[in-house]
């Protein structure tokens, strides 16, 4: 699994590389359109067509491909950064929450409720982590699978476990993923717009070529080539 350091360092690389790309695609569109726009006779225009469009077609090319890699890496990140939303157990607990488990598991899944939170309340009391990480992860199948009238009979048990439940939740979460979460985003707002401007003549033409109309009759989305 990747670490947090390398993860940071991932989004930093493919920042870089996305607004070289982006650069780089600029200035090629920029030439591309001033050429054409400059162009004295359609002769003419097909002639600098040919000697640009090569090297646009391969800015256009390198630019997809570094906005895809960027999106794969945004994807990679808010995967990892997931991890939070489960309580997270350190390591040096983990043997003493295998020896538990078992006993975790039927405590809330054959407990009277009342019962249940009693023992709940002196884990979360005791600073008890691997008997709360136990029975947060077991009294969701309890509470999931209590029926109409067993809700209506305990529902100030039920109210409380759940309670109990979120704030085991809250204190054993995994906190150290979540600045990755600004920054795939802010990598994904810089990627998105590029993958979209790196396709768009190409798909200006596709267009046309089905429309049977003249390339220049499809207009491109505003800001491309600018």
């Amino acid at each position: 699994m990747d670490t947090l350091s390398e993860m940071m360092t991932a989004i930093s690389t493919e920042e870089t590389a996305v607004d070289t790309a982006a650069q780089a695609l600029t200035h090629q569109q920029t030439m591309y359109r001033t050429a054409l726009a400059n162009a004295g006779s359609d002769l003419q225009r097909d002639a600098l067509r040919e000697q640009y469009e090569p090297a646009l077609t391969r800015a256009e090319r390198e630019a997809g491909m570094a906005a895809d890699q960027a999106m794969a890496t945004v994807r990679r990140a808010l995967d990892l950064a997931g991890t939070v939303n489960e309580p997270a157990l350190p390591a040096e607990h983990q043997a003493t929450a295998a020896n538990l488990r078992e006993f975790i598991r039927e405590d809330a899944a054959s407990l009277p409720l009342s019962d249940l939170v009693t023992r709940v309340r002196t884990a979360v009391a005791m600073g008890d982590q691997p008997r709360q990480w136990l029975y947060h992860r077991y009294l969701r199948s309890r509470l999931s699978a209590l029926t109409d009238v067993e809700q209506m009979d305990a529902e100030e048990s039920i109210n409380e476990l759940y309670r109990l439940r979120g704030r085991i939740g809250e204190s054993l979460r995994d906190k150290r993923m979540e600045p990755l979460v600004p920054r795939a985003n802010a990598l994904s707002a810089k990627a998105s717009p590029l993958r979209s401007k790196a396709r768009a003549r190409r798909d200006a033409e596709r267009l046309a070529s089905a429309s049977f109309l003249p390339v220049g009759a499809v207009r491109v989305p505003a800001g491309v080539g600018e």
